[in-house]
């Protein structure tokens, strides 16, 4: 019974053995992962990053954690400027990022800040659409408030103004993203020309009577029309004079 107890106590000490392993295996097993864990550590860090910003012909700024991504001929003058020291998205990618972009980097995605009166080559775009749309909306009107009306011409005119309503709408949300007075005032007149162009129907009763009646608030909307006209040109205008001194004084 004794030599059975003693063989049982030795098979059983053989199998936790077995489980747990050699004292030094679990020991050189242990050496090795703290070994790791400070390795990783220490490599998987993000290291600093460079952003630098340019902007090209156009005054579109971009900018980018590769200084050879930049073109030659942006590198000199003040076309290039270092921005700051970043430290880089995790699992984001290197290179080239621009302010039209969908990059990771924490400052891409974005366009420089203007001063006040100034716009950006983005709102220059809007704004400069918004001017062209008034000038061709005041050419429609001024042939439309020539006619002599009959029914049939009445309709024509309802179709011809709900015809223009989509482009208006177009220019007023762009309209309503640029930060100056001239884009807000130019949104409300906008607004409220396409509500009272929708107010239209070529099946309402006594359609001659109420399209005489929007020859009347046509001849109003070419007096404002070109009101805002000039004064979206004076404020593109201001911005490149405003824009050019603030170059010649970097």
């Amino acid at each position: 019974m004794k030599a059975d107890s003693f063989s049982g106590f030795n098979k059983n000490q053989m199998r936790s053995q077995r489980f747990l392993g050699n004292p030094k295996q679990i020991s050189f097993l242990k050496w090795v992962g703290v070994v790791s864990i400070f390795i990783f550590c220490f490599t998987v860090q993000p290291a600093s990053a460079k952003i630098y910003k340019w902007k090209d012909d156009t005054g579109k700024v971009f900018f980018t954690d590769d200084e050879s991504k930049i073109p030659a001929k942006f590198r000199k003058g003040n076309s290039i400027k270092k921005v700051r020291e970043v430290r880089p998205v995790s699992g984001g990618t290197g290179g080239g990022t621009s302010s039209s972009g969908g990059s990771a980097d924490p400052v891409a995605d974005t366009e420089e800040e203007k001063p006040a009166g100034i716009l950006s080559a983005k709102d220059k775009t809007i704004v400069k659409s918004a001017v062209a749309l008034l000038k061709k909306e005041v050419a429609k009107d001024k042939t439309i408030v020539k006619f002599t009306l009959s029914d049939r011409k009445a309709k024509n005119i309802v179709r011809q103004l709900q015809s223009a309503i989509p482009e208006k709408k177009k220019v007023l949300a762009d309209l309503e993203k640029v930060k100056a007075p001239e884009a807000g005032a130019t949104a409300g007149f906008l607004k409220t020309s396409i509500t009272a162009d929708e107010a239209l129907s070529v099946n309402m009763p006594r359609v001659r009577n109420r399209v005489a009646q929007e020859q009347g608030r046509l001849r109003g909307e070419i007096t404002k029309a070109n009101q805002l006209t000039r004064q979206l040109d004076d404020a593109l205008k201001k911005s490149d004079e405003l824009e050019a001194e603030a170059e010649a004084a970097e």
